[in-house]
């Protein structure tokens, strides 16, 4: 008892900056009684439908501030702190965004690495029946669909890995329909380093999203860039990052696509295999900029002549990376990543311009059987082919377009 009566008061006495994170720190081991509070889960739903009813304040410590330079650099997604969160959640940091029609909360309090290795050293003889009947309670709610289970990384918000590493965590999906049209995740996470102070290490967090977070609303976007090919299914990007190769004061141009492979009708394949397919679908496209008489640059002559390192383009893309997504095998840049310059006699170039065509692959992702990785590849104009010339533009447009093409065909041949 006294004891809990210092903390209150030694809670009461802190700076306001670290109160929203510290004060929940105490030692306790993992609460699984979120998903399950059927209730406050239904309640939490309700004031995620009607985003009007909400009150919002700024970001009032470290952690929050980061969260939200991380995850909407942009300023689109209207970050909103809520100044009243949930009932269930008034010790949280609550922050709620807008995408479109989709809503999503994202809720956060501070936990600690102590309880996070708790529960994996003890799990069978402490939490694995907890576990089970947290999941069957939180399944029978009567908002939900009847789908509750262990969530991965992959499925966790990306709020959550723009300031911390998710550990463990389960996900219940909600409504009545299968997939769920709006889903919650409870679960643990280690917090990025540079961000903890207090003894602050860990975080526990809950996350609810609905209106184009999951079920028909996501497979309706992925099947718009969906296409067919043979076994295989691709499914093409155009809206590839080519900020880490721009030069900062010159003219730049750039046109990317990519494509994303799956096969879903083929037994599994070694990572090995997988990874020696995906590398040669990239030799179509280096085939296809050498009959374009692009030379390929070696990683010497570009690093001595230009001090551009292929290395740390890689190392740019880690960094890149939300936190919690870094050296998990999430996203794992090929080694055979490629540069070139066109020798070929363009307009552009005979003005002192310059025309770069590269080529990379993300490796398969592991443990993914139906997942084959993807391919990058784009042409790079800079100083006079870097101008809004139409010529120019349509010369990059066709020779991606055709490359493209060329690499989908390939892999529709692929057995």
């Amino acid at each position: 008892m006294q004891r809990s009566i210092r903390y209150r008061q030694a809670c009461r006495s802190m700076p306001v900056l670290l109160a929203g994170l510290a004060c929940v720190l105490h030692a306790r081991a993992v609460d699984l009684n979120r998903l399950d509070a059927c209730a406050d889960v239904a309640a939490t739903l309700a004031l995620l439908k009607h985003p009007d009813d909400v009150v919002c304040s700024a970001a009032r410590n470290v952690v929050e501030r980061a969260l939200v330079a991380r995850i909407d650099p942009a300023g689109v997604l209207q970050p909103c702190f809520l100044k009243a969160p949930p009932k269930a959640y008034t010790n949280f940091s609550c922050l709620r965004t807008t995408w479109e029609t989709q809503q999503n909360l994202f809720c956060f309090r501070a936990s600690s690495t102590a309880e996070l290795t708790d529960y994996v050293e003890n799990y069978p003889s402490k939490y694995a029946r907890q576990v089970k009947t947290y999941l069957e309670a939180a399944a029978a709610c009567p908002v939900a669909n009847g789908d509750a289970a262990a969530a991965s990384y992959w499925t966790a918000p990306f709020a959550l890995h723009a300031i911390a590493r998710f550990e463990f965590g389960y996900n219940l999906g909600l409504g009545k329909s299968n997939p769920a049209m709006a889903s919650m995740m409870h679960g643990f996470a280690r917090l990025d380093p540079t961000l903890s102070g207090a003894g602050v290490d860990a975080l526990e967090f809950v996350s609810m999203s609905t209106g184009g977070n999951s079920g028909e609303s996501v497979n309706r976007r992925k099947a718009s860039r969906k296409r067919e090919a043979g076994d295989w299914i691709v499914y093409l990007d155009e809206g590839i990052d080519v900020e880490m190769f721009k030069t900062h004061g010159m003219n730049v141009n750039a046109v990317f696509r990519g494509i994303d492979v799956e096969r879903m009708t083929k037994p599994a394949r070694p990572q090995d295999e997988k990874e020696a397919t995906l590398a040669s679908w990239q030799k179509v496209a280096v085939a296809d900029f050498a009959d374009e008489r692009f030379e390929r640059l070696s990683t010497i002559y570009l690093k001595k002549e230009t001090g551009f390192d292929i290395t740390n383009v890689v190392a740019q893309f880690e960094e890149r990376m939300p936190y919690g997504w870094r050296g998990r095998n999430a996203i794992r840049v090929a080694p055979n990543f490629a540069v070139f310059s066109a020798t070929r006699s363009q307009r552009c170039v005979e003005k002192g311009g310059a025309i770069l065509a590269l080529v990379m692959g993300l490796l398969p992702t592991m443990n993914v059987n139906a997942n084959y990785g993807s391919i990058m590849f784009g042409v790079i104009g800079v100083g006079a082919c870097g101008a809004p010339v139409r010529a120019t533009q349509n010369y990059f447009d066709q020779l991606i377009d055709e490359t493209m093409e060329d690499i989908i065909h390939h892999i529709e041949r692929t057995p």
